[in-house]
C-alpha cells in the first residue's frame, strides 16, 4: 500500500523474487518531507529523508489526482446511496399511515 498523497513513491516487481514488489521513488521532486512513508514502512531506516533549504508544495502527480477523484466519486456515490434509502424510507413511511 502506497501512502504518499503527492504520488512520490511507486511499487515495481522485485527482480530477485517472484513474490515481492519493491518501492522506489518516482517523482522525487513532489516530495514535501512530511515523513508519511518513514512513518509507515515497516523496514526500519529504509527510507531516509534529507533536510530540504526550501519548501515548496508541489504539484500532484497524475496518479495522485486519480486517487483522489476516485475517493471523492466514491463519496458522492455513498452519499447518493444514502439519499436514496432514506427518499425510499420517506415514501414507505408515508404508504404506511396513508392507508389507514
Amino acid at each position: 500500500m502506497l501512502v504518499c498523497p503527492f504520488g512520490v513513491l511507486a511499487m515495481k516487481k522485485n527482480p530477485k523474487s517472484l513474490e515481492s514488489e519493491t518501492v522506489f521513488v518516482l517523482h522525487s521532486d513532489y516530495c514535501t518531507g512530511c515523513g508519511l512513508c518513514v512513518r509507515v514502512c515497516p523496514e526500519p531506516f529504509a527510507i531516509h529523508l534529507k533536510e530540504k533549504t526550501e519548501f515548496v508544495f508541489p504539484k500532484k502527480s497524475a496518479v495522485a489526482l486519480a486517487r483522489e477523484k476516485n475517493r471523492e466519486a466514491r463519496l458522492r456515490s455513498a452519499e447518493l446511496q444514502r439519499g436514496e434509502a432514506c427518499l425510499r424510507s420517506a415514501e414507505l413511511r408515508q404508504g404506511e399511515g396513508g392507508g389507514k
